[in-house]
């Protein structure tokens, strides 16, 4: 176990000590979940009076909408530095060494979580000088954050394995993004599920992207009903389950194509 820690810690730093070289790097990573959480946030406030919602701030409402979709432009992006690794060698040694291939995605976590930490902390403090208010305690604090990160993990897997697959930029980046930007729109971020059409509420259903924001936005309420918060949690949680094996499959099919 404590091999497993040392070797995704030094495969993270890989990672971190770039990123956090160019400071502007993350910056612009959270440049449009900034500028849509303050247009939607002051365009659509008013639409907080429309029976349906639950809060009486529009901000509070898209917030962990915009984390969500923050955690997404990231972890689409996983996948560049894989493709770096494989157009200079490095990931034919990384398969070859005797180290568990997760360890790969493990480490592409950590990374996701300092990086999403940071924004996520310059992203509620934007929210609250717009005017939102919370009553967080520690705990819900962890559990808002953590269940947006696990999508990240979920995203960044399957970001690993369509790099593994296509081997090529824009295929890789051309393929999420189809799916990313649509799924926000086919889900609670913006609108509550019943204020939908009814075939836009049928896909959020079933919408790992509105897993998420469910869970993320009831810790958020004054009255958690924590079963919702485990329900979508765990969907969540097995979602990135299954995109992490799928990321491992993608390993071994790059592996006997070397």
């Amino acid at each position: 176990m404590k091999k497993v820690l040392n070797d995704t810690w030094y495969m993270a730093l890989r990672r971190i000590r770039p990123t956090f070289r160019q400071p502007m790097t993350i910056v612009m990573s959270m440049v449009q979940p900034i500028i849509w959480l303050l247009l939607f946030g002051n365009l659509f406030k008013g639409i907080v009076e429309v029976p349906g919602f639950s809060t009486d701030s529009y901000v509070e409402y898209i917030l962990p909408g915009m984390i969500v979709m923050n955690t997404l432009f990231i972890g689409i992006y996983t996948g560049m530095g894989t493709l770096n690794d494989i157009n200079s060698g490095v990931m034919e040694r990384f398969l070859i060494v005797p180290i568990n291939k997760i360890i790969i995605i493990l480490s592409e976590l950590v990374q996701l979580i300092i990086l999403l930490l940071a924004q996520f902390i310059i992203i509620i403090l934007l929210a609250i000088i717009m005017g939102a208010k919370f009553s967080l305690n520690f705990y819900s604090i962890i559990i808002f954050l953590t269940i947006p990160i696990l999508l990240g993990l979920a995203v960044s897997a399957l970001s690993i394995s369509l790099a593994l697959i296509t081997r090529k930029h824009e295929a890789m980046i051309t393929a999420l993004q189809f799916f990313t930007l649509p799924l926000m729109f086919l889900s609670s971020a913006f609108m509550p599920r019943e204020l939908m059409p009814a075939w836009i509420r049928t896909i959020s259903i079933i919408n790992p992207i509105d897993w998420a924001i469910l869970g993320a936005r009831e810790v958020l309420s004054s009255q958690i009903y924590w079963m919702d918060v485990i329900t979508n949690g765990t969907l969540v949680l097995l979602f990135g389950v299954i995109c992490i094996l799928i990321s491992l499959r993608s390993f071994k099919t790059f592996q006997r194509s070397i």
